[in-house]
């Protein structure tokens, strides 16, 4: 029967004697630093070079990796240049210049942007207002075959024009009528001849009335009558209208196309429309006397 001496021994012995730890988790640390060192080598083959196979745009910069990421583009804005800068066919003076920018190029659009420009004229009691016309949100100059082609949509033009124009206002006190002029474009040939068929498909044309501001009533002749020279313009056409004060009036200085709406209205800016940078001879360019004269407004 052991003693109490030998049973304190063992005790002893059995708590004093260090565990021996499992050779299975000597194996699994192994394992998983193994791994840890397989993912990291392959961290780095993915980051210098399976990664710039799919990046474009990568720049090393003093040994860094920087990803270059192009700005985002801003949608619907798309910078517009002018065709051409507005420069006034006007040497004399007028009362007042005015921008007409229209939302749209269209007939409702030129007529609705005229509107406020007339009624302006009317109230600071200006006789005579210069304006042209622009749209968009960069203000592009609409050109002289988009006016037309908005006014007179049956208008066949056959005559090559400058893309720029002037636009008038000229006002009675009570009344506003609206004008053009245009000009046959500077490389043309055979000038006269041009300026016969514009003059010719102008009078043909069924939609005249869209170049009035207000209604000018129904034409009171059947064709155009020839008028007398204003000033410097000549080959002077008219079509009268039966509001009273409304003709639709058109003739030459140069190559310069003056149409007005009102014969009072012809007569103010003949004065103030400039020369022509070429000039024409022959042609419309000769005055009409009085004894040749048909109806002169």
């Amino acid at each position: 029967m052991p003693t109490v001496a030998d049973m304190d021994v063992k005790k002893i012995d059995s708590a004093g004697a260090p565990k021996k730890k499992s050779s299975g988790n000597k194996k699994a640390l192994l394992i998983g630093l193994g791994i840890v060192i397989l993912l990291g080598a392959a961290a780095a083959v993915a980051n210098y070079f399976v990664l710039p196979l799919f990046l474009n745009n990568v720049a090393d910069v003093e040994g860094e990796l920087q990803v270059v990421v192009p700005p985002t583009p801003t949608p619907g804005i798309t910078p517009t240049i002018p065709t051409f800068i507005h420069e006034s066919f006007f040497d004399g003076p007028t009362d007042a210049k005015a921008e007409m920018r229209i939302s749209e190029i269209s007939l409702a659009g030129i007529k609705g942007g005229m509107t406020p420009v007339a009624a302006n004229a009317l109230a600071s009691g200006n006789t005579l207002t210069e304006f042209y016309v622009t749209t968009g949100d960069t203000g592009q100059p609409v050109t002289a075959e988009e006016l037309l082609g908005t006014l007179l949509p049956d208008l066949i033009l056959a005559t090559p024009l400058e893309d720029d124009f002037t636009g008038f206002l000229y006002s009675d006190g009570t009344s506003v009528w609206s004008g053009y002029v245009f000009a046959i474009d500077e490389i043309a040939e055979d000038r006269d001849l041009l300026k016969d068929i514009l003059g010719e498909d102008l009078e043909t044309s069924s939609s005249l009335v869209n170049l009035f501001l207000n209604d000018p009533g129904l034409s009171s002749a059947t064709a155009f009558k020839s008028g007398n020279a204003v000033g410097e313009l000549t080959g002077i056409r008219y079509l009268p209208y039966t509001t009273s004060g409304a003709s639709l009036n058109y003739g030459w200085k140069g190559d310069r196309l003056v149409i007005s709406t009102s014969y009072a209205g012809l007569k103010a800016v003949a004065s103030a429309v400039g020369d022509s940078e070429v000039s024409a001879t022959g042609g419309l360019d000769g005055t009409i006397s009085d004894s040749e004269v048909e109806g002169t407004p």
